[in-house]
Order: structure tokens, then sequence, then C-alpha cells
């Protein structure tokens, strides 16, 4: 197998770059580069290096791992040098000197460090949403996939059906023993809708678990100069949008955004929707139908002067404010929730809050569990899907609802990678950065 390099570290330049090797030839690479010295392994080693013609390249730390004590079970190095363009870019051609010595693919380091049973497939998952944490919400919720516990609970999930199956296949298999023909399947189907209920509570979160990750979409939707330009701009307090008292100045989708209660929050100002000939405006009010469809919250804007009749354009979670209150005092819509003045900071301070108070629901409990990925989640509706048919389907033979049960099992067993791993390995690595 080849020996890999890649920058690991930051965008260059900056003060430190690291470069990680990891493979066959990195004891070789070491002691050449450093005139022959292995550095202890664990421990940190100044040290001049050179390529293997004796041309100087840099000074820095050098740090060896013996496998199998590596991150990726291999042996593995890591070079800390100045993070100069020209001196890291030297560094890495001289890396390709050596012999079966290449530049590493995005995420092989970590793959490899799956394929040496360093980590599971939802450490490695987990450790790929890491990276991209933004919030601490966001790091709080890789934790549980890092530290195995999800490993964990899906592992056990899986044993109870390869359990159940196993029981089932006793049953099928010695029916005609006098002594096992009663042997009673109650407890089994029992324990299975347990499981079933346990599967169902977990995805529960779900939603929690998106909202997290992706944001909180906020859709700002009502009739043109209603006055949703205005307070987008109030709320992220830079102008986004082009504020004017013509109908229709708003055609594209434009977003601003906030982090309320460690959440990231997305408002999309759209296109007021009317009736028009405009051929742009319509591809505005359009996009606004497509992004109505996708909102977690709706807030339908109105002109507390405007006396004509609601229009809703979803079922959705809609909060019914209305605008432009600092011109008039009439507050004749005593159904509207919010009452908006762009010229009334604690108008858009109560909103605010009222925004964080919702995100509260979202946040996990001390000792939450939240599945993750969509991967997982459609993997678990599956596997809930197959349960429920081998535990209803009492009319079915024995060995059809063993095999519906053994099915389940199977789409357990691809959450945690212990099936059909190969198809999945490109996905999921491929989302990492290089140098990890």
């Amino acid at each position: 197998m080849d020996t890999i390099f890649a920058l690991s570290s930051g965008i260059l330049p900056s003060g430190v770059a690291i470069i990680r090797v990891s493979g066959d030839e990195t004891v070789n690479i070491v002691k050449s580069l450093t005139s022959h010295r292995i550095p202890k392994p664990r421990f940190m080693q100044y040290s001049k290096f050179i390529t293997p013609h004796g041309d100087f390249i840099d000074t820095g730390m050098v740090v060896y791992f013996k496998k199998p004590h590596s991150f990726t079970g291999e042996d593995l190095a890591e070079f800390h040098i100045h993070g100069s363009i020209a001196t890291v870019s030297l560094f890495l051609k001289t890396l390709e000197m050596f012999k079966n010595c290449r530049m590493a693919t995005a995420g092989e380091f970590s793959q490899r460090s799956f394929l040496n049973g360093k980590i599971d497939l939802i450490q490695a998952e987990s450790l790929a949403d890491l990276l991209e944490a933004e919030t601490e919400a966001q790091r709080k919720l890789t934790i549980t996939g890092t530290s195995k516990q999800l490993t964990a609970l899906y592992t056990d999930w899986r044993e109870k059906l390869l359990i159940s199956m196993a029981y089932l296949t006793s049953v099928l298999d010695f029916s005609e023993d006098e002594d096992i023909n009663l042997l009673d399947t109650d407890l089994i189907w029992k324990e299975l809708n347990d499981l079933v209920k346990s599967i169902e509570n977990h995805l529960f979160y779900a939603q929690s678990s998106e909202i997290i990750k992706n944001g909180l979409k906020i859709v700002l939707v009502g009739k043109p100069n209603a006055g949703k330009s205005s307070l987008l701009n109030k709320i992220c307090n830079k102008d986004i949008a082009i504020v004017s008292d013509i109908p229709g100045t708003t055609r594209d989708i434009l977003e601003g955004q906030l982090i309320l209660n460690d959440i990231k929050v997305f408002f999309y100002d759209t296109a007021g929707i009317r009736k028009t000939s405009d051929a742009i405006e319509i591809l505005g009010i359009d996009k606004t139908k497509k992004y109505i469809e996708e909102a977690d919250i709706i807030f339908y804007i109105k002109d507390i002067n405007d006396t004509s009749s609601d229009i809703y354009y979803s079922d959705k979670n809609i909060w019914k404010i209305n605008t432009k209150c600092d011109v008039s005092r009439e507050t004749s819509n005593n159904n509207y929730e919010f009452f908006i003045s762009i010229y009334n900071d604690s108008s858009i301070e109560n909103l605010l809050r009222a925004i964080s108070k919702h995100l509260n629901k979202y946040l996990p409990k001390q000792g939450d569990i939240l599945p993750v990925r969509h991967r997982h989640i459609n993997l678990l509706k599956s596997t809930i899907y197959d349960i429920k048919i081998a535990i209803q389907k009492e009319e079915l033979p024995i060995e059809i609802r063993a095999e519906y049960i053994r099915s389940a099992a199977h789409y357990m067993g691809k959450i945690i990678g212990k099936v059909d791993i190969e198809n999945i390995l490109d996905v999921v690595f491929s989302k990492f950065c290089i140098g990890k």
C-alpha cells in the first residue's frame, strides 16, 4: 500500500504548517529528512530537514507514532515547519521523491484509520461533522458519535435483532421436535415491539438534529411593500436588501443569518406574492413558493394599515407580524403576535427573544443521544418498517417473519459498518478535507 502525505493544518501562509505522513515508508522518510535520526515515539524532536540530495528545507519539529499506536494504525509522522507557501511546496515535492509515496486523497487518513480498526464508521462520520462544526451546539451533537455512544446504541439494537432472528430460526428448525414444538414466541414479539418504540423515540429527535446541523430556516412572506426587506436588514443589522416604496423591488431570494441560542438561524427575504405580468417578478414569486415549502417557520409580514384579508401560503408554523407600527398605533389585527417597527429596537429584540425561546426545544438535554445523519435516519426507518411487518403479519409463515427481522438487522449493520461497507466508504470519506 502507498505511503500517503498531505498538509493537515490550515490555509497558507501560516505561522506553522503541519504535514502528515502515513505508511510503510514513514520511518525511512523521517530518517532521510532528519539525517537518519528517528525520534522516540510520541516525543517531539527539533530537527533540520534536508532533501535526499542534501538541500536544506527548513527547521522545525517532528513527531513519530509507531504502528499500531497512531491515528491510522500505520507508522505515522507529523512535520511541524514554517507555514510559508514556498517552504510547504518544497517539502511536499521532496516527499514525492520517495518510493510509493504520494499525496493523500480527501479523507484517506481517516479511511485508513477505519480500515485498520482504529475508529468505527459512525466515529468517522462524526469526525467529519466535527470538522465542519461552527457552533457549540453542533460540536456537542458530534460528541455522541466520536465517543462511541451512538455506535454502542445501534450495536445493542442490532444484537437484539440477531438474537430474535436466531430464536425464530430455532423454532423453525426444531418445530417437529415434540419437546420444543410449543415454544412460545410471544416474548420475542413483545421485545421487538419495545425495540420499535425505542427506535421511534430516538427518531423523534431527528428534527432537532437537522436544525442543529443545518440551522433554522425562517422565510419572510407577504405582499409587496409589507416591510419584509426592512425587517431583514434590521434583524441582521446590515443592508442586505434594497428597500423601496416601489412594489416588486425584491425579485430574488435574499439571505441573512444570525446565531441565536447557539443555533444558526437563516432569514430569507422573498418576492412579494401578487398577480403580475412581469416575467422576472413571476420567477421570483415561484422561488418564494419553493422556499415556503422548505421553511421551518414562516413570518407572515403585513403592514398594520393594510385592512385586506390575510392570505396564507402554507399551513406550516406561521408567525403573524404587523410592521410599520411607528406609522400607525392601530392594532386592529388582534390575532397578530408581533407588532414591529424598525425604529423601535425593543420590538425587534422581542421578536429575537421569541425565536431564541423557540430554539430551546431543539437543544438536547444532558444524556440525550440524537440521530446525526440522514443516512442513519433513513436506515432506521427501514429497520422499523421491516420489524413492524414481522410483528403485525401474523398470517405469514414463521420463516418469512424471521426473514424480515434479518433484513432489519441488515439495515442496522449498514449504519455501523458491519455490512455492505464498500458501497458507502467513498461517499463517507470524500466529504473530508485533504490531510484528514
